[in-house]
C-alpha cells in the first residue's frame, strides 16, 4: 500500500458501530483509499481487528458496491497488473488530500442513498 495511515490517524476514526444511530448521509468518511475503479471509504475502524466499516465502489460496477467491512491488513496486500498478465505493480493508496467530510458531501456517494 502506498500512504499508510499511521496509527495515531486511525486512532481518529470512531470504533466499529460507533455511527451506527447516524443516518447514512450524516456518517463521516474519515479515509479513503483508491486503486484502479476501486475506492474504499472508511467510516469506522477496530484496531484490535485491524478492520475497517465503511463503503466499498467495486470496479465491477455498481451493482457490486456496498457498506461492509474491509480488512486493512488486506487492503495493504492488494495489488493490480499493470497491464492484463502483467506483473503487479499497482498497489491500493491512501488519498492524502482527502479531508474527512460527510457522505452527502461527497459527489460519488450523496445519490446512492
Amino acid at each position: 500500500m502506498i500512504n499508510v495511515p499511521t496509527e495515531l490517524e486511525l486512532s481518529k476514526l470512531p470504533p466499529l458501530y460507533g455511527t451506527e444511530k447516524i443516518e447514512t448521509q450524516d456518517k463521516i468518511v474519515h479515509l479513503k483509499f483508491f486503486l484502479g475503479a476501486w475506492t474504499w471509504y472508511a467510516v469506522e475502524y477496530s484496531p484490535e481487528d485491524r478492520e475497517f466499516f465503511g463503503y466499498t465502489i467495486s470496479g465491477l460496477g455498481e451493482d457490486c458496491s456496498e457498506w461492509g467491512y474491509f480488512s486493512f491488513d488486506e487492503l495493504q496486500q492488494v495489488k493490480a497488473p499493470l497491464t492484463p498478465g502483467g506483473p503487479a505493480v499497482l498497489e491500493a493508496d491512501r488519498d492524502m488530500h482527502w479531508e474527512p467530510r460527510t457522505i452527502k458531501d461527497i459527489p460519488e456517494l450523496a445519490g446512492r442513498f
